[in-house]
């Protein structure tokens, strides 16, 4: 394997780590904004920040499909 081969390996490999990380940690935010949703009245803020995060845990998780492929 070239250099250049090894080094793009390297950085995949490195960025599907950091995606499984980030969305891990999204996903238990994201569970937890939800339960909290349930237990209270749904405010506006809340809302838009569950909104918010469940775009970003869906564009993690299309960003890391993309770089594991």
């Amino acid at each position: 394997m070239s250099s250049h081969a090894t080094n793009a390996y390297r950085q995949n490999r490195n960025i599907s780590h950091f995606c499984c990380c980030e969305n891990r940690r999204l996903n238990e935010i994201f569970a937890q904004l939800d339960k909290n949703c349930r237990n209270v009245e749904i405010n506006d803020h809340a809302y838009a920040t569950h909104m918010l995060l469940e775009s970003r845990v869906s564009k993690t998780y299309s960003s890391c499909r993309s770089s594991s492929e």
